[in-house]
C-alpha cells in the first residue's frame, strides 16, 4: 500500500469557495499535500476567517464576490483594504474563464495568482501553492503596495495613516514618513505604468490625509508666533 510522501508543514491554507462541496474537496486535496486547511463559504465572512485562522495562503473562488465587472476581485480588494494581520497574505484566485490582460495585471497588483481552465490535479495544486508562497517572499510586493494604496483612499485620515484617535503629532509624522518611503516611486523597479499611476494617486491621498491631521495653516501660524511676539514687543517700545 503506497504511503503519502508529502511532509506535514506548519502552514495553513484557507479555502474560500461559494460551494461547500467544492470547498471541502479542495480542503481535502490541500491536506493531502501536508498543509492544515480551513474553509469559508461567503465573502462576508472572509475577513473574519482570515483574522481568526491566520492562514499562510488563501485559495479564493472568483464567484464568491458579486456578479458583474470587478465582482471576482471584490472580496480580495476588501481584504487588502482591511486592517487584519493577514490582509497582505498571498492568494490564488480561481476563475471560470481566462482573465483579460488588464484584469490579469490587477490580479497581480492584488498579490494573487489566477487559475482557470485546467484540472486541479495534485501536481497543479502543489505548483500553485508553491508559486504563491514564493511570490509572497518579496520584500514589498505589488500586492502589498496596492493594499496600502487602497487603504489610503479612506476619507478618514487616521484610518488612512493606520493611526488611532490618540495619535500625537510625533506619531503622525513618523507614520507619514514610513508610508512615504514605502511609496517611493524609485523603489518600484520595473513596475508597470498602471501601478505607477496608482502609487502617484496614493501619494496624493497620503499628503491630503497628513495635511488634514496637521492643519498646515494652524501649524504655520504657531511656528511664526515667536516672530509675531517680537514684532509686538518692538512696537510697544516705539
Amino acid at each position: 500500500m503506497a504511503q503519502n510522501t508529502d511532509r506535514k508543514t506548519n502552514k495553513r491554507v484557507l479555502c474560500a469557495f461559494r460551494s461547500k462541496q467544492i470547498a471541502q474537496e479542495v480542503t481535502r486535496r490541500v491536506e493531502a499535500l501536508g498543509y492544515d486547511a480551513s474553509t469559508s463559504n461567503s465573502a462576508e465572512d472572509l475577513i473574519s476567517a482570515v483574522a481568526q485562522e491566520g492562514p499562510s495562503l488563501l485559495l479564493l473562488d472568483g464567484s464568491l464576490g458579486p456578479a458583474g465587472d470587478g465582482g471576482a476581485l471584490a472580496p480580495l480588494v476588501e481584504l487588502r483594504k482591511s486592517k487584519v494581520s493577514g490582509s497582505d497574505l498571498p492568494a490564488v484566485l480561481f476563475l471560470r474563464d481566462e482573465p483579460s490582460e488588464p484584469m490579469s495585471r490587477r490580479i497581480g497588483w492584488l498579490g494573487a495568482l489566477p487559475f482557470w481552465g485546467g484540472k486541479l490535479t495534485k501536481k497543479a495544486l502543489r505548483s500553485l501553492i508553491d508559486r504563491a508562497l514564493d511570490a509572497s517572499r518579496d520584500a514589498f510586493g505589488e500586492g502589498k503596495i496596492l493594499s496600502l494604496c487602497e487603504r489610503l483612499r479612506s476619507k478618514d485620515p487616521l484610518e488612512a495613516l493606520g493611526l488611532t484617535e490618540s495619535a500625537r503629532r510625533g506619531e503622525i509624522d513618523r507614520a507619514y514618513e514610513r508610508l512615504r518611503r514605502l511609496l517611493d516611486p524609485d523603489a518600484l523597479g520595473r513596475a508597470s505604468n498602471e501601478l505607477r499611476a496608482v502609487v502617484r494617486a496614493a501619494i496624493g491621498d497620503l499628503n491630503r490625509a497628513y495635511d488634514e491631521l496637521c492643519d498646515p495653516d494652524e501649524t504655520d501660524t504657531i511656528s511664526h508666533l515667536p516672530d509675531l511676539e517680537a514684532e509686538i514687543r518692538a512696537g510697544q517700545k516705539e
